[in-house]
Order: structure tokens, then sequence, then C-alpha cells
């Protein structure tokens, strides 16, 4: 398995991160919903990138399964979108790490997986 698939695992679980509780027992979708409602769009839509750029790479790595081999520079924007948005979030809310549940760390965990892989791709020349 090539280390730019594994790169699109990691993104898995920042999409699996985004249904468990992240905050106050909300998960992902929740307080997205929440945010909306609130008015605070902007966040919303922060929210929204990092998962949908999750799910793009996702599909990304579905198309190396089929042998269809995707421009290295999408993956690197897709990863880098969903990292930057979600540190992004993580600094202006000034968010209570010891308050964080079991979503953000899989998010974390995601975002860690994804760029090492696909810095390792990269390296490899893959």
């Amino acid at each position: 398995m090539g280390f730019r698939l594994i790169a699109k695992i990691g993104l898995l679980l920042v999409v699996i991160g985004f249904f468990l509780p992240i905050a106050d027992g909300l998960s992902g979708f929740r307080i997205v919903d929440g945010l909306f409602k609130s008015d605070q769009v902007r966040w919303g839509l922060l929210f929204c990138v990092v998962v949908l750029a999750a799910i793009i790479g996702i599909f990304i790595g579905l198309s190396i399964l089929m042998n269809r081999e995707p421009s290295n520079s999408i993956d690197w924007f897709v990863i880098i979108a969903c990292i930057v948005s979600g540190l992004y979030i993580y600094f202006k809310l000034k968010v209570d790490v010891s308050s964080s549940q079991p979503g953000v760390y899989f998010i974390l965990a995601g975002w860690v997986v994804s760029l090492s892989f696909q810095i390792l791709s990269k390296i490899r020349g893959e």
C-alpha cells in the first residue's frame, strides 16, 4: 500500500472524528448546525471546510485504488485546507484542550497521519 493511500486513511480518521463528540457531547455536525443557527456562519463554514476537504481526500484515495493517479498537488491542497482551517478554528476560538472529547483526538490523529504519509510519499517519489 502506497504512502499516498495511507495519507487518505488519515483523512478518513478526520471524517470519523467529525461524527464523534467533539465538545460538550456534540458531534461536529451538531456544532456546525448550532453555529449556522446562531449567526456564526464563518465558523460553521470553516468546520465544513475541514470535513469536506477530508471527504474529497477520501475520494482521491478511492481513485488511487482504481489505478487512476490524480495530481499530487490536489493531495497537498486538500490536506493543507483541512489542517489549516481546523487550526484556525482552534487558535481563534481558543479551544480548551482539557475539555476535548474523542472526536478531537481522531481529527488530530488523522491530520498527523495524513500529513506524515503525504510527506513520505513525496520523499519516496510516489
